[in-house]
């Protein structure tokens, strides 16, 4: 199989720009480490908050960094996806060495392994 690189880096460079943007909404880039990402906190004034300011403000904190988590797991999958493309091993399953299926990195283009070890822990 002959994979169309191109098209995979441009739709992997597509998807890192959309999951950036999601994060700046639930987000910020943390300033000791541009890697990481931490969640954007409510301000609530002390002298007028009031519980239930106070709670939403905590809700909000706490969903921002459910999602915070889940977004950042699912851009280090593309930009590890984007590395392997310039190593030259992008489309190489981690575990057998073998190409992985065309339609699984249609349906997933971070894909790291095959069909048959999608279900492999990978360190």
């Amino acid at each position: 199989m002959a994979l169309d690189i191109s098209n995979y880096k441009a739709k992997l460079e597509t998807h890192k720009k959309a999951l950036e943007q999601v994060l700046g909404l639930v987000g910020e880039k943390n300033p000791t480490n541009k890697d990481e990402w931490i969640p954007v906190q409510t301000e609530v004034g002390e002298d007028t908050a009031d519980r239930s300011e106070v709670a939403e403000a905590i809700t909000d904190f706490d969903s921002n960094a459910a999602v915070l988590t889940q977004l950042e797991t699912e851009l280090f999958a593309v930009n590890h996806a984007l590395d392997r493309i310039e190593a030259g091993t992008y489309g190489i399953c981690a575990v057998c060495n073998k190409e992985i299926e065309e339609d699984r990195l249609n349906a997933n283009t971070s894909a790291r392994t095959c069909i048959e070890h999608k279900d492999e822990p990978l360190i």
